[in-house]
């Protein structure tokens, strides 16, 4: 009735090659230095936009939150309209859309109690 279970080695994940300034960008964002995060999160998007890269309407929404959070609502903005703007040509993304919206509604009513 109770068998042991057979002894399964465990999978190690690929380790993926993450871009030292896409680390640097977590770990300021991590330590609460939001307007260089988004600058450095402005700059990987930038360059995944360039280069046709997926993660570059993910990479503007990370900075335009960044600026949210550093009180630079205007620019946070427009970085936010950038990543919607990306995500939209997509129509694989509308999932994510409906989840990112309920975090963007719950972003802004916490900037609306802070002012």
């Amino acid at each position: 009735m109770f068998r042991r279970a057979r002894f399964r080695p465990v999978r190690r994940a690929a380790i993926m090659d993450v871009p030292p300034l896409l680390l640097h960008a977590n770990e300021l964002f991590s330590i609460g230095r939001f307007e260089e995060a988004a600058a450095a999160f402005e700059y990987l998007a930038c360059g995944a936009h360039l280069r046709g890269i997926q993660q570059d309407a993910h990479l503007s929404m990370r900075a335009g939150h960044c600026r949210l959070l550093a009180g630079q609502t205007v620019l946070g903005m427009i970085n936010i309209k950038q990543g919607w703007g990306s995500w939209l040509v997509e129509e694989r993304f509308k999932t994510r859309i409906e989840r990112v919206n309920g975090q963007l509604e719950n972003l802004f009513w916490r900037l609306e109690e802070r002012s």
